[in-house]
């Protein structure tokens, strides 16, 4: 079947997201807020509840998804407001999470992202789909001149659902009209990205940059790369297009 789309992940498929950037964000904010805490302590709690939310939010046992639906920037306020109180600092939430926020949408992209996007771009229909807020995901993708590259963007606060729920992979196939078995996901998560894309019928690349061997059980993805410059390769070896 010929390939009508790419789907993108965004987060550690286009862009890095590495701890470091995140001890960052927490080192400006407990100096900004005087909270007296070395920041690698507030983080550790603070990533701990933030898994725990991550697990949550989505039933996989029943693909049910949770409801009502958390935003991240919801859950990691909630996160904040729980570890200022068990280490008893007076701190702001909600001013936080604007640090995070803001910080995320300057993300540096990864060396192949820009190059492997130009190269596809001419030759077929481009699309992003993430499990982020509106609110970093866009002004990332402003930040980087991406936008234009883009036929459709969804992330899961639009979609009010997370990979690997299906709902999300609906909203995107939806936006640029084309059926499961005719677009491509391309992230870096076997479960969020290649369990969920196969779910509804999708083909997936799994973006596996490490080199990692330890595929999680059941999860097959279609097509393996290390470099997003690769797709370009597994298109012309499959006949995709």
């Amino acid at each position: 079947m010929v390939l009508k789309a790419i789907v993108f992940d965004a987060y550690e498929t286009l862009c890095r997201n590495s701890p470091s950037f995140w001890h960052e964000s927490f080192q400006e904010l407990c100096d900004g807020q005087k909270l007296g805490i070395d920041h690698r302590v507030l983080w550790e709690r603070w990533f701990t509840l933030e898994r725990q939310f991550r697990r949550r939010r989505l039933d996989t046992s029943s693909m049910t998804p949770k409801t009502p639906f958390e935003s991240y920037a919801e859950a990691w306020t909630g996160c904040f407001r729980q570890v200022f109180e068990e280490f008893g600092l007076d701190g702001d939430p909600i001013s936080a999470t604007e640090i995070c926020i803001r910080d995320l949408g300057q993300r540096p992209l990864y060396p192949d992202t820009k190059p492997a996007l130009m190269a596809l771009a001419g030759r077929v229909p481009l699309a992003v789909l993430s499990n982020a807020d509106s609110s970093y995901l866009y002004p990332l993708l402003e930040h980087h001149e991406l936008m234009g590259l883009f036929q459709a963007v969804i992330c899961s606060e639009e979609a009010g659902s997370y990979k690997p729920h299906r709902g999300i992979f609906d909203g995107i196939l939806a936006k640029l009209r084309v059926e499961p078995h005719e677009a491509i996901q391309v992230g870096d998560t076997l479960k969020e990205d290649v369990w969920g894309a196969k779910l509804v019928g999708m083909r997936a690349i799994w973006v596996n940059r490490l080199g990692s061997q330890s595929l999680e059980a059941q999860v097959e993805p279609d097509y393996q790369i290390q470099d997003l410059r690769e797709i370009s390769g597994v298109i012309d070896r499959h006949g995709l297009l």
